[in-house]
């Protein structure tokens, strides 16, 4: 077991740069997948795809209200144009 760790920690070389924690951050949808990579450790691995998935939620639910506000909106606009024209 402590075997497999030491060899784990060999290969994962590459530093995460702050760049790419930004990018993480802002734009996971992109730059998560640049850990996927050979050289980032399994801990980056995690936390960037978690970062991920919690943008995706967040975004799911703004746009499911958005899209109803619009909806709601559009459905006004119609009433009135079918209320001027009758």
């Amino acid at each position: 077991m402590q075997q497999l760790y030491s060899k784990n920690l060999l290969t994962a070389n590459k530093k995460t740069t702050k760049k790419l924690i930004l990018g993480i951050t802002f734009l996971p949808i992109i730059f998560s997948w640049v850990t996927l990579q050979k050289g980032y450790s399994n801990e980056t691995r995690i936390c960037s795809f978690l970062t991920l998935i919690m943008w995706t939620t967040i975004n799911i639910k703004f746009l499911k209200k958005l899209y109803l506000m619009a909806f709601v909106e559009a459905k006004g606009m119609l009433i009135e144009l079918l209320d001027k024209l009758t």
